[in-house]
């Protein structure tokens, strides 16, 4: 069968998938603000329009322009044995929340970039928090712990000023907010035998995780449609194909059956709903997602475009709705004994992503770029791109441009600037690992 290029498997395998298992839950000794001797040293400087922001290959955290013009949000990384991941706007772009990372404990804060002020949602030294996702409301963060031990993650309810609240625990965890804010789409514990989809209420105390009759399939992140009356999950049919469907988030009766699967799947809606993109993974539940990509209209629940031959193992919709960034590595024939072998790392200086960009209305996507080496940072967000969708944006406001940080062939590690028109050679921005634009 056919596998992906040995080196980007290598990495996508090595690369501390922000969801994926690394330890059990250990309740932490602090969630309530911290005191501002745990704040960042640096003094904070006064917004300017800087609607990108970047993780420097110092470890720190930045805003930045498109032209570099960079500020730090946080200092004293390296020398303070700490880094700082995973930058995420609120859905309004006033504020900015990140992990912070290391001796002495793990914290989720959030940066107000027009007053210059931080704010602590949650500390811990025994957990970690391995992702967070705003709420649609944009006072609320839901976020990922996980503590030494066994195998569990903690999603906890956060917002400024307020200790944190445990909603549930599982693991793998995925989830989707419903449009308002209201509801949390949850799906834990991975596909079969043991997976299970709720919609918790993140406002009452101690949240029940009801989950609902859905036989387990392979897939990973929910999601709901704009008007929030149905969401959008996978289960099993008699046959053993892995089933999407469009599902009442009222009674959780009306189902209706819009793609049908022979794998694990990933999928997401275009900004607008009107499409649903999806990649049918070929490769064995467990490994580096990879397959064919497709896309359903959701007015006909029909599957309107299909390309068997991209590799594809992630996908972005632009803000406009009308376009789709795949990325995709070229298939490799290879035996196991050179799968397995401890040294095939070495080969990812021989293989990278391609990125083209399908313009709805048009057969064949247009391509960008080609044999890009990407940051383990951004193969993280790559290789769970169906729950961070939902909260990191990788294309400009204008639907004309992408951020990719990595190294393109030729080129420095860092953050870039690509044209998908192709009109414009892609521009290095910034000497960092992992940028989002600002919504």
């Amino acid at each position: 069968m056919p596998k992906l290029a040995f080196a980007l498997t290598t990495l996508l395998l090595l690369s501390c998938a922000t969801l994926s298992p690394v330890s059990g839950v250990f309740f932490p000794d602090a969630t309530s603000p911290a005191t501002s001797t745990d704040l960042p040293s640096i003094t904070p400087t006064p917004f300017i329009e800087r609607d990108i922001a970047a993780i420097g290959t110092d470890g720190n955290l930045y805003l930045t322009d498109i032209s570099g013009n960079a500020i730090p949000i946080t200092s004293g990384a390296q020398a303070d044995h700490r880094f700082y991941q995973y930058p995420s706007w609120s859905p309004d772009g006033s504020r900015l929340a990140y992990h912070s990372t290391g001796v002495g404990g793990d914290s989720l804060m959030v940066y107000n970039p027009e007053q210059g002020t931080y704010s602590e949602i949650f500390r811990s030294s025994t957990e970690s928090v391995v992702y967070h996702y705003w709420s649609p409301d944009n006072r609320h963060i839901a976020f990922l712990s996980a503590g030494p031990g066994e195998f569990i993650r903690t999603l906890w309810w956060g917002e400024e000023g307020q200790p944190a609240e445990i909603l549930s625990t599982g693991w793998p965890y995925y989830w989707a907010f419903s449009p308002d804010g209201g509801q949390v789409l949850a799906h834990r514990y991975g596909g079969p035998p043991w997976g299970q989809v709720a919609i918790l209420d993140p406002h009452l105390d101690n949240p029940e995780f009801e989950p609902l009759v859905l036989s387990p399939a392979y897939f990973q992140a929910p999601t709901f449609l704009p008007s929030g009356a149905e969401f959008v999950a996978a289960g099993m049919d008699f046959e053993g194909r892995t089933t999407i469907m469009r599902i009442n988030a009222e009674d959780f009766e009306d189902r209706r059956v819009i793609y049908k699967g022979y794998g694990e799947i990933a999928f997401g809606l275009s900004y607008e709903g009107r499409f649903l993109a999806l990649i049918d993974n070929r490769q064995l539940p467990g490994d580096a997602l990879s397959g064919p990509i497709a896309l359903v209209d959701m007015d006909t629940n029909e599957t309107i475009w299909v390309r068997q031959e991209l590799n594809a193992i992630a996908f972005f919709w632009a803000p406009s709705a009308n376009r789709l960034a795949i990325f995709s590595v070229p298939d490799v024939e290879d035996d196991m004994q050179s799968y397995k072998s401890p040294h095939r790392a070495r080969l990812a200086e021989n293989v990278g992503l391609t990125l083209t960009v399908l313009h709805l209305g048009e057969n064949n996507p247009r391509p960008v770029t080609t044999q890009f080496l990407p940051s383990l940072a951004f193969l993280e967000v790559l290789r769970n791109f169906d729950q961070y969708q939902h909260s990191a944006e990788l294309w400009a406001p204008d639907s004309e441009s992408m951020l990719l940080s990595g190294q393109p062939l030729g080129g420095d590690l860092g953050v870039w600037q690509f044209d998908v028109n192709g009109l414009v050679s892609p521009s290095y921005i910034f000497n960092g690992v992992l940028a989002f634009w600002a919504p």
